[in-house]
C-alpha cells in the first residue's frame, strides 16, 4: 500500500511527462516536506511532476546527471576512454 507520507524519495521512472504535461501522481497531499522528488526524464528539464513538488517547497531533480554519468560509464566500458567533466 503506497503512502506518500512515508516517502524519503519519490522517483518517476516512467515516460509520463516526457511528451506532455501529464503527471504520474495525482496529488502530493500529505507528503513530508523533506521528501526529495526525482524524475528520470531529462527533457523537459522541469516536468509537471517536478514543478508540483517545487511549488510545495520540495527539492526536485531531473535525469540530466544520470544521463551524463551513464554516457561517461559507457565510454569507459565500451571504448576504454576516461572522460573528465
Amino acid at each position: 500500500d503506497f503512502s506518500a507520507e512515508k516517502c524519503d524519495i519519490l522517483i518517476n521512472t516512467t515516460s509520463v511527462g516526457l511528451d506532455s504535461y501529464e503527471c504520474p501522481v495525482n496529488s502530493f497531499i500529505g507528503i513530508d516536506r523533506n521528501t526529495v522528488v526525482y524524475d528520470i526524464i531529462y527533457s523537459p528539464s522541469v516536468t509537471t511532476f517536478m514543478q508540483k513538488a517545487i511549488d510545495l517547497g520540495l527539492k526536485a531533480y531531473n535525469g540530466e546527471d544520470m544521463l551524463l554519468y551513464q554516457g561517461l560509464l559507457a565510454d569507459r566500458i565500451w571504448l576504454g576512454q576516461e572522460v573528465n567533466i
